[in-house]
C-alpha cells in the first residue's frame, strides 16, 4: 500500500470514529492497522485514547504495555508499562500471562 493509501484509510478511520462519537471498535482497528504499518509512535497514542474511553479495555492495556517495553527505551515508558500490567495481574487470559 502507497503511502498514500495508508494516509486515506488513517483519516478514514479517524473520520469514522469523529463520526460514531468515538467507537471503541472502529479505534481499536485504527491503533491494530498503524501498529502493523510500524506507525508505532502513533499506535502508542491511540491505545492512550482509547484507555481513556475505555478504561477497563485489557487488550488495549496489555497491548500499550508491549509497545511500550519493546520499542521505548526510557524510564517512564517502563513505569507506564509496569502500572499497566498491574491491571492484568489477576487474568485468566492466556494472552495476558506473557506481558
Amino acid at each position: 500500500m502507497s503511502s498514500e493509501q495508508s494516509d486515506l484509510a488513517i483519516a478514514t478511520m479517524e473520520n469514522g470514529i469523529g463520526a460514531t462519537g468515538g467507537s471503541s471498535l472502529l479505534l481499536t482497528g485504527l491503533v491494530t492497522y498503524v501498529f502493523c504499518t510500524g506507525k508505532l509512535d502513533f499506535a502508542i497514542k491511540q491505545y492512550r485514547k482509547l484507555l481513556v474511553g475505555t478504561p477497563g479495555s485489557t487488550l488495549a492495556a496489555n497491548n500499550l504495555a508491549m509497545l511500550l517495553i519493546e520499542c521505548k527505551d526510557d524510564d517512564s515508558s517502563r513505569a507506564e508499562a509496569h502500572e499497566l500490567v498491574r491491571t492484568l495481574a489477576n487474568s485468566n487470559n492466556t494472552a495476558h500471562l506473557d506481558t
